[in-house]
């Protein structure tokens, strides 16, 4: 509680602190949020052990899975004490440990995906400076081990593997955080594959061993990892990656994917501001197919809170390879993600864009794989819902899904189609049956998509979303209310 020191009476005296709810805060952190980024050795972890502002960013990010709007006010109110904490001054210039990289990015993740718009907004504003600190300590680089290290018992050898495993773990969960949110938010990303010359994290069967001993007898038999721009340059050329990869290294190596696809989306857009065309499509083509190589993988097909995740983010990796989503955010009146004021200008620009892109073969691509992950999300078989529940991106990415929708039927809507034009999917489907009909359609060359039903399933989205607290995602609620009101 000394962590603590300097907050509110209130908060410090509400039953967030009770330590049955420490624990389960605790608890439901490591089974719901360290499975997609376990940055965390976990067998010699302690709470009782731990540094307190680590512990404290743990029940933090954990209480965001009980879904009380009290804890959710407690915990946004530790989330400001430990960015003053983490952020101040003296912290940021000494050395950093693995215990203060670990808090700096658990705080940061849980601002730009869980609390409110100010927090999301400075987490964007410190994303570049938690890049910098990584690049200070030469992070994205192997880290040599000492011979100090390498002549010590099998304990302080366990110990020392440990440290360095962690500190390359922290090093791709900050690009994943790059390349991901860069995705998702439309954010400048700060690096690209070029910058990582880290080998992938080591097999779980290594990085879950209990004891030194277990960890020394699973090292004989597992291999080494495996470069991560090695393995990223295989799967752009349709070889998939090896079945021996931990989930972690999966989901990495996705997002070096993404990272790839964002290159391509700023290589374009200077292309376009400059009134220029550009090999692009190319590189799409190939981005596109290291998507669905990866997607091959045995993980893929899993069932698994990891893999249920990673279907779900290489649905939204395809979305964003046909369609720019700023310029869908734009369009659809949403509050700009950045902060700033979206003006006339920026409302016309997107118009101009959609259109071309609506004319396009890439608006028929972007359609397809948004109608599947509303498909899968919404009326998949329960066991992958369960899992979903616990998938924090699902909610944006759905949201997200539904704007591009929206936006391919008020185009539609606007070209005038013929009247008389066929219609092969009934309209008076419900919306369960009709999206699938409607994936189906997509499919076929040269049939004529006319997507009607969009208000209920604005609606419906809207509801499913409304009792998460994330600000952002109120504001989504809000979006989709307005847009259902205008549609069809």
């Amino acid at each position: 509680m000394e962590t603590l020191e300097g907050m509110e009476p209130t908060i410090l005296e509400s039953s967030f602190f009770e330590p049955a709810n420490l624990e389960k805060f605790g608890n439901d952190y490591f089974e719901n949020y360290w499975p997609h980024f376990p940055i965390i050795h976990r067998p010699t972890f302690s709470p009782f052990h731990s540094p307190p502002l680590l512990v404290a960013a743990i029940a933090m990010f954990g209480s965001r899975f009980d879904g009380d709007p009290g804890t959710f006010h407690v915990a946004s109110a530790i989330h400001d004490h430990l960015s003053a904490c983490i952020f101040n001054t003296r912290a940021m210039q000494q050395s950093l440990t693995t215990d203060y990289l670990q808090t700096l990015l658990l705080v940061l993740a849980h601002g730009k995906m869980f609390s409110s718009r100010k927090h999301h907004e400075m987490a964007h504003i410190f994303h570049s400076a938690m890049i910098n600190l990584f690049r200070r300590e030469d992070a994205f680089s192997p880290q040599v081990l000492s011979a100090e290290a390498s002549g010590s018992s099998l304990e302080q050898k366990w110990q020392s593997w440990i440290e360095r495993e962690s500190m390359t773990r922290l090093a791709f969960f900050a690009f994943m955080m790059d390349a991901q949110h860069a995705m998702y938010f439309m954010h400048t990303p700060v690096l690209n594959v070029n910058d990582i010359h880290l080998q992938l994290p080591c097999e779980d069967v290594l990085w879950n061993a209990a004891t030194a001993e277990q960890w020394h007898k699973s090292a004989q038999t597992t291999c080494e990892s495996p470069y991560f721009r090695q393995c990223l340059r295989s799967l752009l050329r349709k070889i998939p990656a090896p079945h021996g990869h931990s989930p972690y290294s999966r989901f990495i190596l996705l997002h070096g994917l993404f990272s790839v696809a964002t290159s391509l989306h700023t290589n374009e857009s200077m292309y376009l501001n400059m009134g220029m065309t550009g090999p692009l499509d190319e590189w799409r083509a190939i981005i596109s197919q290291g998507i669905e190589t990866w997607s091959s993988s045995e993980l893929f097909i899993e069932t698994s809170l990891s893999s249920a995740a990673a279907r779900l983010l290489s649905r939204m990796a395809q979305i964003t390879m046909h369609c720019h989503l700023y310029h869908v955010h734009v369009f659809s009146g949403a509050p700009s993600l950045l902060g700033n004021t979206i003006t006339g200008t920026d409302y016309t620009k997107a118009t101009e864009y959609l259109k071309l892109w609506f004319a396009s073969k890439h608006s028929r691509t972007a359609l397809y794989h948004s109608l599947s992950l509303v498909q899968d999300h919404l009326f998949a078989r329960q066991q992958c819902r369960e899992f979903d529940k616990n998938i924090a991106v699902r909610p944006w990415c759905l949201y997200s899904a539904t704007l591009v929708i929206w936006v391919y039927s008020s185009l539609e809507y606007s070209a005038n189609a013929r009247e008389d034009a066929r219609e092969d999917v009934p309209d008076n489907l419900s919306l369960e049956l009709y999206i699938p009909a409607m994936i189906q359609h997509v499919c076929k060359e040269g049939s004529t998509i006319r997507m009607k039903q969009t208000k209920d399933l604005l609606n419906m989205v809207r509801v499913h979303l409304q009792h998460y607290q994330w600000e952002l995602l109120q504001e989504a609620c809000i979006t989709l209310g307005r847009l259902a009101g205008m549609s069809r």
